[in-house]
């Protein structure tokens, strides 16, 4: 009779961290779309999902097609199922985080292993119990505690975002980029090409999700290949074809734009659209984009972001750890150093207000540091201080159990101090924002949606919580792209006059007139360019579009 394999107690820890997390953010899960946690893009990414749609630049084909499988579950509506796969991803995270820990503990502390195939366990430590364990998972488990419940990393943990899905890929290539490295550098391992071709395929897949996993990944993949380029020079080819077959999951943007799905960003059916799309043409401008006079504000947002995800303790033990890389491995502690400088410089530096949500990579690379920090600090420090002060086993075991209970103190009062913040469970605003307008219009209206917080929940409520209905929701910004006009043109003919065409303000004042006094147009705000020939009444959440009586 068959019966499974008896987990180790490393695979054991990690699942346990992974319900721990599991369970405190779908404790804290919104129960719908969400402005919350810089999540106006949830209601776009759900309604993309329901409608195998095209999202904003680059498009983010991984995650629609992730996504379609967490709609099968049976429970809440589709921007809730994507709540839940952020909770699945985050959680995921916060326990791969923790083999990485373990491997890379072992591998800085010299004379402490862990078995060459996964981080499982080869039985007890050569150290006494229970400071044998405490070597072994303590300083990993701190690690992964202290990402769960760091601010930024648990708000994209509840939210229907890109950024958990980023963060559990972050850590899974660096575990199997590391564990190859390590055993590449084990005369008595079997080394294989499967870790390297599938953290190769991985980076690939994940670019169709956040190309911030390359800044994240790259240089650490590099210091490995050069690491070992005398013996890993043979899997070059095989990993460029991995990567290769990772990234073809952007084949689904054209396939997606030739039914001319309701969301349909770029039109990238077309070469020129695909390109648009995928290079991320309209944020161009963001990137380095802040202000001189602001940079800083920025550097010390910076700043204080990290204390905040950290505590002042985790910091001094990152910087412990940071050191304590540098001693070990110059290469892979440069490559991660790195990766830290240029994704806190992308997300300081980037012109939007809620940019801080890149760093959650930068997140995983310290959380990783305060393990080797800690590890250091515990066991290579106090243990033998106590040793040489000639404290009795025990003795030395009460005062590393009791250095560890103080540590442990630090992940605690994270979670305490950020749950009222992180606690979604009764937001609701975006959501009842959607269901209000459509109340308040007619069912013929054209609604003239501007800025990502008004037009992605009008997009959700009319495409996936009210398909049936027959309002137009028009994106107002996007009516500049020609891609956009033939879009509506397609799948509302007569709604686009013909010939229209001119700068943004010809065109869209050329659109109100096809249609003011015709049919009900609302606006989702006080707009400086129909406010100059027309009157816009507020109605309950939106501004009706009014013929001015001239009186003649």
């Amino acid at each position: 009779m068959w019966r499974p394999p008896a987990l180790s107690a490393t695979a054991v820890i990690a699942l346990a961290l992974f319900g721990v997390a599991l369970g405190v953010y779908v404790s804290a899960l919104p129960p719908s779309i969400t402005w919350s946690n810089a999540a106006a893009d949830s209601a776009e990414l759900a309604t993309a999902v329901k409608t195998w749609g095209v999202a904003h630049p680059p498009g983010y084909p991984t995650y629609i097609l992730a996504g379609k499988l967490f709609t099968l579950l049976p429970a809440g509506d589709t921007a809730f199922r994507l709540n839940v796969m952020s909770a699945v991803f985050g959680a995921g995270a916060v326990a791969v985080t923790f083999l990485v820990g373990v491997r890379l503990t072992a591998m800085v502390s010299r004379g402490r292993t862990v078995a060459r195939s996964g981080g499982a366990d080869n039985g007890p430590s050569d150290e006494a119990a229970p400071a044998g364990w405490l070597i072994r998972y303590f300083p990993a488990a701190l690690a992964a505690l202290t990402l769960a419940f760091a601010p930024i990393a648990w708000g994209q943990s509840t939210v229907a975002e890109v950024y958990a899905l980023n963060a559990l890929l972050v850590a899974v290539i660096a575990y199997l980029l590391l564990a190859w490295y390590d055993d590449l550098r084990n005369p008595d391992s079997r080394a294989t090409l499967a870790r390297p071709l599938a953290a190769a395929f991985l980076l690939g897949l994940g670019l169709g999700n956040h190309f911030t996993l390359a800044i994240a990944v790259v240089p650490l993949a590099a210091a490995v290949l050069w690491r070992m380029r005398k013996r890993a020079t043979a899997s070059w080819g095989f990993m460029a074809l991995a990567l290769a077959v990772g990234l073809a999951v952007y084949i689904y943007l054209p396939i997606s734009a030739s039914r001319n799905p309701p969301i349909n960003w770029g039109d990238p059916v077309r070469w020129s659209g695909f390109v648009w799309e995928v290079s991320g043409t309209p944020y161009r401008s963001y990137v380095f984009g802040i202000d001189r006079a602001l940079w800083d504000d920025r550097l010390g947002d910076w700043a204080k972001q990290m204390v905040d995800q950290f505590q002042g303790v985790g910091v001094v033990l990152a910087l412990v750890g940071a050191w304590r890389l540098w001693r070990w491995d110059r290469v892979i502690a440069g490559a991660a150093a790195l990766s830290f400088l240029a994704l806190s410089a992308y997300a300081t530096f980037y012109a939007t207000f809620d940019s801080f949500v890149f760093l959650i990579p930068n997140l995983i690379i310290g959380v990783l540091a305060i393990a080797v920090g800690s590890s250091y600090v515990l066991f290579d420090l106090l243990a033998p201080m106590a040793r040489r002060a000639g404290y009795r086993t025990w003795l030395r075991e009460i005062v590393l159990v009791a250095a560890v209970a103080l540590l442990a103190v630090m992940p605690i009062t994270s979670a305490a101090r950020n749950w009222g913040n992180q606690d979604l469970s009764n937001d609701v605003a975006a959501r009842d924002y959607g269901r209000q307008v459509f109340a308040t219009v007619e069912p013929d209206a054209i609604v003239l949606a501007a800025t990502d917080q008004r037009l992605f929940p009008l997009w959700y409520q009319r495409y996936v919580a009210d398909a049936g209905s027959e309002v137009i929701v028009v994106a107002r910004n996007l009516l500049q792209f020609d891609w956009y006009v033939d879009s509506l043109r397609r799948r509302h003919p007569g709604l686009v006059p013909a010939g229209l065409s001119g700068d943004f303000a010809t065109v869209l004042l050329g659109f109100a007139a096809e249609h003011v006094g015709k049919r009900p147009v609302y606006s989702t705000f006080i707009d400086d360019i129909l406010n100059r020939s027309y009157l816009l009444v507020p109605v309950g959440p939106v501004f009706k579009v009014e013929p001015i009586d001239t009186g003649l």
